[in-house]
């Protein structure tokens, strides 16, 4: 064999040269598990915020035409904000998601699923002129943060998410 290719197999069958290479290759790998198992974590977990945030946040064409279409219904005297927001939202609440409790003092919220209906909670929102300061307080409530609460123009808002349940909003007049 020339000398050359003799050194050539030496350095090839060289297991002390091999054994560090392969167990500092072998850490290397080990130690990168976690990273991408963070990063996968956090993908899916802004992607699930992200559809929450889209849902809460969309207003489907269907809904907006139909609030077009329904003619408006004078609200009696007598009749409470939440109670003129529930009848003008019913409409628009394919989801049967909203309803009128406590003698008109109480809006009640239930998606009841991550897939359920957001339109009734939208149109809520809205015909309330709920602030952005609030929305997106909702908006970016995840299931690990439990009930959240605020307070504005005489309107106590309460609600909490979770994927299972959906969104759950409890909306009662302070005044």
């Amino acid at each position: 064999m020339t000398q050359i290719a003799h050194q050539a197999v030496e350095t090839q069958q060289s297991p002390a040269g091999e054994a560090p290479q392969a167990v500092t290759k072998q850490r290397q790998r080990l130690s990168l598990g976690p990273v991408i198992g963070g990063v996968v974590a956090a993908v899916v977990i802004s992607g699930a915020v992200g559809f929450t945030v889209g849902r809460v946040t969309a207003s489907t064409p269907e809904a907006e035409q139909a609030v077009a279409r329904a003619p408006s219904a004078p609200s009696a005297a007598s009749e409470s904000r939440l109670e003129a927001v529930y009848d003008d939202c019913q409409i628009q609440d394919t989801g049967d998601s909203v309803s009128l409790s406590d003698g008109g003092a109480t809006i009640v919220i239930d998606t009841r699923s991550e897939y359920g209906s957001t339109a009734g909670l939208i149109c809520v929102m809205r015909e309330l002129q709920t602030p952005q300061s609030i929305k997106a307080q909702v908006e970016r409530t995840t299931a690990m943060m439990g009930v959240q609460d605020a307070e504005q123009d005489g309107l106590d808002y309460s609600w909490s998410y979770h994927p299972d349940n959906g969104m759950n909003m409890v909306i009662t007049e302070t005044d």
